[in-house]
């Protein structure tokens, strides 16, 4: 059995949970054979330098550095030359604790989140050394008090607060049934922006459509891009996926239904 080329591995300062470990289906004894294999390489090491021990890892079982995304860099590398050496192993770097302004982190006392001003300045520092390419910019939602409903900043933080606040280049929000956005030309897919895209910024919400989902959904662009699948057949095979999916849910939710009533 061939091991795909996407496969989520456990944040080394965690453990995948029940729903993370039924999502890797077939290959989950793969994925935690190498777990164990790496948090015994990480084990003592303080949080400041898991990733450089990761990386040393990752090139040490032969892992495809271009090809893999280390996440929450805005809070394991603290120093320019630090972020520096990171990127010259070829890494992918994400950028993913946008909005959040607090100090506190409950995993490491050890360590202070730093604000957005600082992501900004180490995104700045990449780019100026020739790193665009690796710079994956996202914004986790994993609380409700992130959501505006709840006083938070919402899905649109980096939009608003961040793009429109001094950027002068383009940009090409896309979302379905907007023609604007905060003023700015929305567009309806990805494939309908008329020119090159330099960098992409991937905001959604939890919830949202199962059945025929692809253009717009951003697992389905992971998952052609990480498995080198050209779009028309990663548009066969996920249309014809979340097509079965949606169905067999409607379905399931029939049956309860008239179970229950």
């Amino acid at each position: 059995m061939e091991v795909p080329r996407l496969l989520r591995v456990a944040d080394p300062i965690g453990r995948p949970g029940d729903e993370e470990r039924r999502r890797r289906g077939d290959f989950g004894h793969v994925v935690d054979r190498f777990e164990a294999r790496l948090h015994r390489a990480l084990e003592g090491a303080p949080v400041a330098r898991l990733p450089t021990t990761v990386v040393a890892f990752l090139q040490d079982v032969g892992a495809d550095l271009p090809r893999t995304i280390m996440d929450h860099i805005e809070r394991r590398i603290f120093d320019a030359d630090s972020l520096r050496r990171l990127a010259d192993t070829g890494i992918n770097m994400e950028f993913d604790m946008f909005g959040f302004e607090s100090s506190f982190f409950a995993q490491g006392r050890d360590v202070d989140h730093s604000g957005d001003a600082a992501r900004l300045s180490a995104i700045r520092l990449l780019i100026d050394a020739g790193h665009l390419d690796q710079i994956v910019i996202s914004q986790d939602i994993c609380t409700k008090t992130r959501q505006t409903e709840y006083g938070g900043h919402g899905y649109g933080h980096i939009f608003r607060n961040i793009l429109l606040s001094g950027y002068t280049g383009k940009l090409y929000p896309v979302a379905p049934g907007k023609s604007h956005i905060e003023g700015v030309k929305a567009y309806r897919y990805v494939v309908d922006i008329p020119d090159e895209v330099d960098l992409a910024v991937v905001v959604f919400p939890v919830g949202g459509s199962l059945v025929v989902s692809h253009a717009n959904d951003s697992f389905f662009w992971i998952f052609t891009q990480f498995t080198n699948m050209d779009v028309r057949t990663g548009y066969r095979i996920w249309t014809t996926a979340t097509l079965v999916l949606g169905v067999f849910m409607v379905f399931s939710i029939w049956v309860v239904y008239v179970i229950a009533t």
